[in-house]
């Protein structure tokens, strides 16, 4: 088992060429920079963000997260242009992954940008900060994670190791009540991602707040689908199961390829 926590990125810029879908049309700059400050993974974004760039902003939100850092804050300070189209993207970005943390922070936005936010975005559903040091000192549920590599020969012995995980997992965690309920769900996950998907890669805990997310990537790019099962069949309910333990559950294209299905329960009140 592999328990990790502030594992930092090489910082890079990379510079983009997309057509804008803004007014008038044509092409846009756009550049984006990763590196860490005090301690967390900061992504600036510059130039003019239409929704062709959000891909290249997915990439590199993705492999902060994998960072396990609590919040990626986007700065936007740079920022010139930012179409409708790229606010909806982000939020569809935001919407297929797990809420606790939010996937995507903003900050320093003005100008056009701001008041694109503000028109299209006004419940906020991309959480906005006035600076990047303001979201980093918000007081945040820090995650705890743990994850596990199935390498396993056997693809079919990956539920079993998945379980065992788990149990682990959530008695170190001091979850021992949830057992039961969240090997099913990995249990579940795993034997999917075995079935039509050639095997799943890798699985990981992440404990936020009052959630518990269960999360499997695998090398597939198929997006999962419930299917109805027939009387007679032994398989073929294991989504259905996660729709009724779980309070949430998506999945999301990693965009070096594969796909990441995830889960979430709610964790108990304490006492």
């Amino acid at each position: 088992m592999d328990q990790r926590r502030g594992q930092s990125i090489d910082d890079q810029m990379r510079a983009y060429g997309s057509t804008a879908d803004g007014p008038g049309g044509g092409v846009s700059g756009l550049s984006l920079r990763t590196g860490i400050r005090e301690g967390v993974p900061v992504l600036s974004v510059s130039g003019r963000l239409d929704a062709g760039g959000v891909g290249a902003v997915e990439a590199l939100l993705t492999q902060a997260m994998a960072c396990d850092q609590a919040i990626v804050p986007c700065d936007l300070t740079g920022l010139d242009y930012l179409s409708p189209h790229a606010v909806r993207k982000l939020i569809e970005v935001a919407a297929d992954r797990p809420r606790c943390p939010d996937p995507v922070v903003l900050c320093a936005a003005s100008g056009q940008p701001a008041q694109m936010l503000a028109a299209v975005d006004p419940g906020e559903r991309l959480p906005r900060y006035a600076t990047v040091a303001d979201a980093v000192a918000d007081p945040h549920d820090e995650p705890r994670w743990a994850q596990l590599s199935l390498t396993c020969d056997c693809h079919l012995s990956s539920p079993r190791w998945a379980r065992a995980f788990v149990t682990r997992v959530c008695t170190d965690w001091r979850l021992e009540g949830l057992v039961d309920e969240v090997s099913l769900l990995a249990s579940e996950l795993v034997t999917n991602a075995v079935i039509h998907a050639g095997g799943a890669a890798h699985i990981a805990l992440q404990r936020c707040g009052d959630q518990l997310t269960v999360a499997v990537r695998d090398g597939s790019d198929a997006t999962p689908r419930v299917r109805t099962a027939q009387p007679w069949e032994e398989s073929g309910r294991g989504l259905h199961l996660v729709e009724v333990l779980a309070c949430a559950d998506g999945s999301y294209h990693r965009p070096g390829g594969g796909k990441v299905v995830w889960c979430s329960m709610q964790l108990p009140s304490p006492n």
